[in-house]
């Protein structure tokens, strides 16, 4: 997968495109040449190495971040760090 600006596509097809039919190959070669943007992975509370649970289950328990930072399982920070996957 490559992210690209939705953005700068939809502005590329408006000026190679405008008022004229365009082909499927010609519309694939427009968005090929879009770049790709610079998107960082987000990391959720509950996925993250520095994500701890202290109780006997159910919604009872509390949850901390070892980075001291108040949090809930589905915030993220940008010191999230991803778990390995545990088997």
């Amino acid at each position: 997968m490559r992210p690209i600006d939705a953005d700068a596509l939809i502005r590329a097809i408006n000026q190679t495109c405008s008022l004229k039919v365009v082909s499927l190959d010609n519309l694939a070669c427009i968005i090929e040449k879009q770049p790709t943007i610079d998107a960082v992975p987000v990391v959720r509370c509950k996925d993250c190495v520095s994500f701890h649970y202290s109780g006997m289950g159910g919604d009872d328990g509390i949850t901390y971040c070892a980075k001291g930072i108040e949090m809930q399982p589905t915030d993220f920070c940008s010191y999230g760090e991803r778990k390995d996957d545990e088997c």
